[in-house]
């Protein structure tokens, strides 16, 4: 592919309609709501990229946010909220404000901010700090899941018939699992790539093996969960994988809670 038929992303991005993936998993992608914000914007923040930095690192090359500028005298203005930031005593920075300025004092006194993360293009604006969502990472995370799901610790015996049996490797076991989900759920609300329906199965097929490794619970399985999650009107159905306890070893009648149907099982990767 040549250079100038690569395909680089926009600056605007556009969300695809992930409708079709929200009926298929059974819960809400849409994009996670912003913080409350303590200053007037101006401009389209759709065209600020996403993540933590005024650039989008994920693309190719980096994509500048338009806000961002860089000026003549040697700050960094953000035009958006209407910030402007020097890094003291950086020498070339220091020489080129004092064509504007007589001095670092009467920067400060004119709104110039000593702020070197942001001349790093580290974001004050908040806007957009989600990460894009991107298929190929997408691709690794539900990868990463369907391993976790699969390295289920291993019990000999029915939970029921361990009364006093350690349960923590199953408990963190849980956890961990869950967290991967959430983490890929996330990751999910952020995309502005198109999903491949195949990965969106593959992604049922390991939600479908979580369950039947687990029961449900109607608390969460983590109370520090309850920090992380967006508010929900069913948040038990939303966020289906917290709510879950420990199976042990079922017997096969057990599994019939929540078969898994037509989906194929996972083969681990050593096997």
């Amino acid at each position: 592919m040549s250079q100038e038929n690569e395909k680089r992303l926009p600056q605007q991005y556009t969300r695809p309609d992930l409708r079709w993936a929200e009926e298929l998993l059974g819960e809400s992608l849409d994009p996670l709501p912003e913080p409350a914000r303590e200053f007037t914007p101006s401009g389209d923040t759709s065209l600020i990229p996403r993540g933590e930095y005024c650039y989008d690192s994920e693309a190719e090359g980096h994509v500048p946010c338009p806000y961002f500028i860089k000026t003549e005298y040697g700050t960094y203005r953000c035009s958006h909220i209407g910030y402007e930031a020097f890094e003291d005593g950086k020498y070339e920075t220091d020489a080129k404000l004092l064509t504007r300025f007589k001095n670092v004092a009467e920067a400060e006194k004119a709104g110039v901010v000593d702020d070197y993360l942001f001349t790093d293009s580290y974001k004050v604006c908040g806007v957009n700090t989600q990460f894009p969502g991107r298929v190929l990472w997408l691709a690794s995370l539900i990868e990463r899941y369907r391993a976790e799901v699969e390295a289920q610790p291993y019990i000999a015996e029915r939970t029921a018939d361990k009364p006093h049996a350690d349960l923590k490797p199953m408990t963190d076991w849980m956890i961990s699992t869950a967290d991967t989900r959430l983490e890929l759920w996330e990751y999910m609300t952020g995309m502005v790539e198109n999903i491949p329906p195949e990965l969106i199965h593959a992604l049922m097929v390991a939600d479908k093996r979580f369950r039947v490794k687990t029961f449900p619970s109607s608390e969460l399985m983590d109370p520090d969960f309850a920090k992380r999650m967006p508010p929900h009107d069913n948040p038990k159905r939303q966020y289906w994988y917290m709510y879950r306890k420990n199976l042990g070893a079922p017997e096969p009648h057990e599994l019939l809670h929540d078969p898994i149907g037509f989906f194929p099982p996972v083969r681990r990767a050593d096997k």
